[in-house]
């Protein structure tokens, strides 16, 4: 093959891709992994826009498919007992609670996660946001989880004698560190 067709087929498949990529609510660079003509903000405003199709993709996919399927199947596991904790089935008086199950659907993390987390713990600190939807919409977590992970590792630490060591501003975001008793 010669270099004018190459460049020529290259050039087809990209103009391909572009439209499957608008098509389909992604950014080509993402689609193709193709980074060739990108820079640091550009990157970043075509993921804005990609996470936010996802986000919509997600959601519809929730209300639409997976809660459905969820209430009818934890309706049915409940009332035949196949659901044991303990060696106890679910409670059948439960059944409401347990479908109100919340769905979430996946979250990224940036490029620059330095910057993102000093912008969150700004936004924290300026009660523009809270710590729960930094974990749980920023960093892809689960609030309580993260919470109770600290929790657990900072008592086993304590027990273990095993110094837990602060900075100004570490610990959890948006607090500044215990002020020591000499202080």
């Amino acid at each position: 093959m010669c270099i004018r067709d190459r460049q020529s087929t290259e050039a087809f498949i990209r103009s391909q891709l572009r439209g499957i990529a608008s098509g389909i609510g992604v950014s080509y660079n993402g689609l193709a992994s193709d980074l060739t003509a990108v820079n640091f903000s550009s990157l970043r405003d075509g993921k804005n826009d990609e996470r936010d199709a996802w986000k919509v993709f997600q959601e519809w996919m929730i209300d639409t498919f997976e809660r459905k399927v969820f209430e009818r199947w934890i309706e049915r596991a409940v009332l035949s007992g196949a659901i044991r904790i303990r060696g106890n089935a679910l409670r059948v008086d439960q059944i409401e609670k347990y479908k109100s199950a919340e769905f979430k659907g996946r979250r990224w993390a940036w490029v620059d996660p330095q910057a993102d987390v000093a912008a969150a713990k700004m936004a924290v600190e300026a009660r523009l946001a809270s710590r729960t939807k930094y974990i749980e919409e920023w960093n892809d977590g689960d609030a309580w989880d993260t919470f109770e992970d600290i929790s657990t590792e900072e008592a086993d630490m304590k027990s273990l004698g095993v110094e837990i060591m602060t900075t100004p501003g570490a610990g959890v975001i948006g607090n500044e560190a215990p002020k020591s008793k000499e202080a």
